[in-house]
């Protein structure tokens, strides 16, 4: 088996056996005064939508990055910006609609579908709900981190949309670093072409 493959299979081995350990661990506190599954679920939720906004408002970041330039054209990290956005407020909306409707699970006002059920077991073990993920960008954090992760690539985000373009840039914080990337350095090599012809 190529190397590469082997190292594949033997973290997916180690994964599926570390998460089937995980979910044969006993759910019920007994005695004392510790929490149930459910209280523990409703509080994180709770904390979670808290601490995340609603979505990002783009009609709320700064007018003159969208201003075209005098050949009509856009500033290209403008446009990463409004991608960005999009994707952030896409991963906000499964995240927050997700929680609401596990926290009315809980009180009996829905129902307890497979899909809440997942993201209700994930939460109870600190890892990050396969649905999240699937609309988030890639990260192996468990959850409390990821969701800590997640406010500071926001906060990034609503920095920039409120002050303007950043001095630097946290290129992990972005969705997709390749393209993002590559604006950055489009960018940068027009200005620096740009100041050289000065």
């Amino acid at each position: 088996m190529n190397e590469n493959a082997n190292v594949s299979f033997q973290k997916k081995e180690s994964m599926y056996m570390i998460n089937t350990i995980l979910e044969v661990q006993p759910r019920l506190v007994s005695g004392g005064s510790g929490k149930s599954p459910d209280e523990i679920v409703f509080e994180m939720a709770d904390l979670i939508l808290a601490k995340l906004p609603e979505k990002l408002d783009i009609d709320m970041a700064l007018p003159e990055m969208f201003e075209p330039d005098e050949k009509g054209r856009i500033n290209s990290l403008s446009t990463v910006l409004s991608q960005e956005i999009v994707r952030f407020n896409k991963l906000l909306h499964v995240i927050i609609s997700s929680l609401i409707n596990i926290k009315k699970a809980i009180k009996g006002l829905a129902v307890m579908s497979e899909q809440l059920e997942e993201i209700f077991h994930a939460i109870v073990l600190n890892t990050v709900p396969n649905m999240w993920a699937d609309a988030a960008y890639p990260s192996l954090k468990p959850l409390a981190s990821w969701v800590k992760d997640l406010d500071l690539r926001l906060q990034f985000i609503g920095r920039w949309m409120d002050v303007g373009q950043p001095k630097s840039y946290w290129l992990s914080g972005f969705f997709f670093l390749k393209v993002s990337s590559r604006e950055l350095c489009r960018t940068l090599r027009a200005s620096t072409m740009y100041q050289s012809t000065r």
